[in-house]
């Protein structure tokens, strides 16, 4: 029955339903250019993978590097007004009708997906996916992905025609509201992660960055510590490379040198940020930066991959943070300052504007840095002088 409703509808509603297409056709064309239709590899039923179509929203706009600019300097103007009044779903219509989705079900997700649900949620996939589904009507780019996945599976065991009915009229209302469209970090959806995230360190520290995947989404953390047989060591998950890695460990060679290795065997390493922060649209974090509660990052800052910016440190405008430094907690960085690669910034020190501290220093706590640092020093004090330098 279902099957007969979905070929009947999608044939209507693509009679009734061309002139508009044609029309938001033309004006993609003459607005955001070719091509007019975006294309991308999905699982349907059973993990089978199949092509969507959607009319294309975001355009191809690149930085100078000639990498594309993030998502929402690229969906604009008319490309977001046809994602808000959900038009670029419309050609879905003939996915529906050769097959491939039902007008409802779990709405098919990106086939790099597949090997990071766990064993609820592959359930998703028992049934056609949807242009619509319960967890669209419940929430859609507003809910975290494990909510969503909850809603799918809900679906697929409590389905119904009259349930698709309904889902349908209440999925009609929400096109009307254009509410939930999206999340409140993102303009588009954000990519889905899996549950599973490895903490390299197994210290307070690493119970500390564990929290913060927690609070990420990670609902599967799993610790390494090499010198504790309590935990995995790196050997136990090198085959285990789609799991990304995460660092608890406060020593920036340590950091730096793991950070080497796990890249090396092709993994990648996760980049934390808790959700109680603030920084600036502005601001470039490197891959694998660890930034906790209370952190303030002003506009045209720049930091580094494998950085720690702990708990209430604020790092002012058009600030430099090279890779693996260490920032303690409540420290803070006047206007322009540079901290270079692997220096360690002791708790509640301050640094006045413009200063330059060199690599591989260490600043002790609560020091007042006015005066630029040479690299390889240990350095102490209000104002802070240079106590020695690092000889290896």
């Amino acid at each position: 029955m279902k099957r007969i409703f979905d070929i009947t509808l999608s044939l209507f509603l693509i009679i009734i339903l061309s002139p508009i297409m044609i029309v938001v056709a033309l004006i993609i064309y003459f607005k955001i250019g070719k091509p007019i239709i975006f294309k991308q590899t999905r699982a349907g039923l059973n993990g089978k993978l199949f092509t969507i179509y959607k009319f294309r929203t975001m355009s191809n706009r690149k930085d100078k590097n000639g990498e594309l600019l993030p998502d929402e300097q690229r969906l604009k103007g008319v490309g977001l007004a046809i994602r808000r009044t959900s038009l670029d779903e419309l050609p879905q219509l003939f996915n529906v009708l050769k097959g491939d989705m039902s007008f409802v079900g779990p709405r098919p997700l990106l086939a790099e997906y597949l090997h990071l649900y766990n064993s609820e949620q592959k359930r998703r996939h028992s049934v056609l996916p949807g242009i619509t589904g319960w967890a669209q009507v419940n929430g859609r780019n507003a809910i975290s992905w494990e909510e969503k996945f909850k809603l799918d599976v809900w679906y697929v065991d409590n389905n119904s025609f009259w349930l698709d009915i309904k889902i349908l009229w209440l999925t009609f209302l929400k096109v009307l509201e254009r509410s939930d469209i999206s999340s409140a970090s993102h303009i588009t959806v954000e990519k889905f992660k899996g549950n599973s995230i490895y903490i390299y360190g197994a210290s307070g520290h690493g119970l500390v960055v564990a929290d913060i995947a927690k609070i990420c989404g990670y609902s599967d953390i799993i610790l390494i510590d090499d010198g504790d047989n309590e935990y995995l060591s790196f050997d136990d998950i090198k085959k285990k490379t789609q799991i990304p890695i995460a660092f608890g460990i406060g020593n920036n060679m340590i950091r730096k040198e793991l950070f080497k290795k796990v890249k090396k065997h092709g993994f990648k390493v996760a980049t934390l940020i808790h959700k109680d922060t603030t920084i600036s649209d502005s601001v470039t974090i490197g891959e694998g930066t660890v930034i906790m509660a209370g952190v303030i990052i002003n506009p045209y800052s720049n930091i580094g991959k494998g950085v720690i910016l702990n708990s209430s440190s604020t790092i002012e405008h058009e600030s430099l943070i090279e890779d693996f430094v260490h920032i303690s907690p409540n420290v803070a960085l006047a206007g322009a300052v540079k901290i270079k690669e692997s220096t360690h910034i002791g708790i509640g020190s301050s640094i006045i504007q413009g200063i330059t501290i060199g690599e591989r220093c260490i600043v002790g706590a609560g020091s007042v840095v006015v005066k630029d640092i040479k690299d390889r020093s240990i350095a102490y004090g209000n104002p802070c002088q240079v106590i020695r330098e690092i000889d290896d």
